[in-house]
């Protein structure tokens, strides 16, 4: 029984992890911005995307006249960009570019947030475990 509990705690804190593994990956699919790369997104559609694509576009509102756009292709990989659009110009900050071997990145960087969180539980288990057990100081 005691095992049972110990793998279901195992199996469901590395799901549970997952949304934190992907915020932490995620700086590793943007760059600076190049204006030599060819980007298929920028503020037009591309000729022909992908038929299992899809776009997403986050705003964030940094001021009255100023959003920070990302704007994102999601096909067998991510392609995008991010800039910033005043009233009267449009400043490409980075670039987002992932491959399909994307998710290995993600996948190791919950492998290392979970395999922490355990590692960290087991020391202070430990811990209180050997001060449970030591033997009392006695006074001379």
């Amino acid at each position: 029984m005691k095992k049972a509990v110990l793998i279901v705690a195992l199996v469901a804190s590395f799901i549970a992890v997952f949304p934190l593994s992907v915020r932490v990956a995620d700086p590793f699919f943007t760059y600076r911005f190049h204006e030599d790369w060819h980007n298929t997104v920028l503020l037009i559609w591309p000729d022909q995307p992908n038929g299992n694509a899809s776009w997403t576009i986050h705003v964030k509102q940094l001021g009255v006249s100023r959003q920070e756009i990302r704007l994102e292709l999601m096909g067998d990989g991510i392609s995008g960009l991010i800039y910033e659009a005043k009233p009267d110009e449009i400043i490409p900050l980075r670039s987002r570019l992932g491959g399909p071997a994307g998710a290995f990145v993600i996948l190791a960087a919950n492998l290392v947030l979970w395999g922490a969180g355990w590692l960290f539980l087991w020391f202070v288990i430990r811990l209180m475990h050997r001060r449970t057990q030591s033997p009392p100081v006695s006074e001379a």
